[in-house]
């Protein structure tokens, strides 16, 4: 169990006001979600133009957003920031001193978190033939989406990502943004949990693994915006005035497919505990 606190941003001129609260938001997310996950917490922004910026820390997030690096991160948010992804985790594979292993997780030019576990990660590794960075079983998900969305996420490649993610095994949310088109944000909802809630003012979705704090925050509007279980949806940041909280694109998570042969695992990683 992982906490996911995160944001979808509509490019547009924000004031200094505005700042303020969408980095108290984002903070307030985070925290919130600390008893979802103590053992390392993370956040990465992504700009416009792909540029991202990431810090993590093998630390509960009650002492990650009081960090010095933390505030450093909090100051890059500007108008031209369109991604906030935030993490909490609670580890089922992989030492949290391997900064590989946590939150948010970098695979060629996907970021992306994720809430579940892979059951059959060490196969998958095999079977796409990617490089192992750390130990953990999340890697595998943003390795596929690296190899497999190389023109980046679209409403044309969304069913050939869901048949990509297929021989998924376990439960597992996540969301994704990759440099190759850095408007558009990935989200995939399979058993474990996710609400979101548009906010008009700001032109922003706001996601969070824990539904109360976005009942609490923003009112009764959230229980129409639950995110359906088994579902692949796209959101694109360039279009949240005209969308709200509807995706650009929806598909069904369909059913995992064979397990691959042990014989085959890959177990070697590049991981160094730091």
């Amino acid at each position: 169990m992982c906490g996911i606190a995160a944001m979808l941003l509509e490019p547009k001129h924000r004031s200094l006001s505005e700042l303020k609260n969408i980095k108290k938001l984002i903070t307030e997310n985070i925290l919130v979600n600390e008893e979802r996950g103590k053992e390392a917490t993370g956040i990465a922004l992504v700009q416009q133009d792909g540029e991202f910026y990431m810090e993590k820390m093998a630390s509960k997030a009650s002492d990650f957003v009081k960090s010095e690096a933390y505030f450093r991160l909090l100051e890059k948010i500007n108008d031209k920031t369109i991604s906030i992804l935030g993490h909490t985790r609670k580890p089922t594979k992989g030492d949290v001193l391997c900064s590989h292993n946590n939150h948010p997780i970098l695979s060629g030019s996907v970021i992306g978190i994720h809430n579940g576990h892979i059951n059959n990660d060490d196969e998958l590794f095999a079977m796409c033939n990617c490089k192992r960075n750390g130990q953990v079983d999340s890697e595998i998900i943003f390795q596929i989406l690296n190899k497999y969305g190389a023109e980046g996420f679209t409403q044309e490649n969304i069913e050939i990502l869901m048949h990509s993610m297929k021989v998924m095994e376990g439960k597992y949310t996540f969301l994704a943004v990759t440099k190759r088109s850095p408007e558009k944000l990935l989200v995939v909802k399979h058993s474990n949990p996710l609400s979101m809630y548009y906010e008009p003012n700001w032109r922003a979705l706001v996601f969070s693994s824990r539904y109360i704090f976005l009942r609490k925050t923003f009112g009764e509007g959230v229980v129409s915006q639950e995110i359906k279980n088994d579902k692949i949806l796209l959101f694109d940041a360039n279009l949240l005035t005209e969308l709200k909280h509807n995706a650009l694109a929806s598909v069904d998570l369909i059913s995992p497919g064979p397990v691959i042969e042990k014989s085959k695992i890959a177990k070697k990683t590049g991981c160094k505990k730091l």
